[in-house]
Formats: structure tokens, C-alpha cells, sequence
């Protein structure tokens, strides 16, 4: 899903799906898609990597990424990236309890809100997965 990140490359498509492989390998990280809003739940990414999408445990520090490029011309690309992360570049990640308490709820379970508060924003939880029409 490189167009809904950088938009559409027309001639360079190809190349920037084949960094955003490189530079996922590189770090040891899966790149959301438009699609991800939510990480799974269930996974320990502390431990070993993983699948976002799924609960598999995925347990080695090197991965394999597909890119796969189709020209206007008539030209179609796939190509297997490889890439082995180095333990060394990697950031330690948050504590997720201590990144909880910073989050307030509304309008329940983060404290006392003014008479007539409204939310700034509201939010959707839409996708592809229930078929909800």
C-alpha cells in the first residue's frame, strides 16, 4: 500500500515499494497499511517478532518481503527482498502500562468532564473485514 502513503509514483511506483521493503527489513518492522489502525492485541512484540494481523510468533531476526510492480507497458517486476535487522539499531519499546495512564477517555473512564462537554472529534471504526453495508 505505497500509494496511500507517497500517492502514486507513476514511473517510480516500483522503486518506492521496493524501499519501503528495504528499510522495513532493515529496521525489523512491518509497515501499516491504509487497512491497520489497530495492532493486535494478543502479541508480545518484546519477545520475538510477530504477524501483526495474526497471533503467530514469528521467531527469527531476518524476513522476506515480496514487491511485485505491473508497468502501463506491459512490464511486471516481482521482486524477494531479504534482510537481516541489527539488534543494535533497534529502540527499546514503551512500556505499554506507562503509556496507558497518559490517555483519557471519553466521556467515561478518564475522570470528571464539565457539564455540556462535547467531544473535539468523534471517530469510525470502519473496514473491509465485517462487510458492513
Amino acid at each position: 500500500a505505497v500509494k496511500s502513503r507517497v500517492g502514486h509514483g507513476h514511473e517510480a511506483a516500483g522503486i518506492m515499494s521496493f524501499q519501503k521493503a528495504v528499510m522495513a527489513n532493515a529496521w525489523n518492522v512491518q509497515v501499516p497499511n491504509c487497512h491497520l489502525s489497530q495492532l493486535n492485541p494478543h502479541m508480545e512484540p518484546e519477545n520475538k517478532a510477530v504477524y501483526v494481523s495474526e497471533n503467530i510468533e514469528y521467531g527469527r531476526p531476518f524476513s522476506y518481503t515480496g514487491v511485485t510492480s505491473r508497468g502501463f507497458g506491459g512490464t511486471n517486476v516481482h521482486v524477494l527482498t531479504f534482510g537481516e535487522c541489527d539488534p543494535c539499531r533497534l529502540v527499546p519499546l514503551p512500556d505499554p502500562e506507562a503509556q496507558r495512564e497518559c490517555i483519557q477517555f471519553w466521556p467515561g473512564g478518564g475522570g470528571e468532564l464539565e457539564e455540556g462537554a462535547e467531544p473535539r472529534r468523534g471517530y469510525t471504526i470502519a473496514g473491509t473485514w465485517n462487510s458492513w453495508q
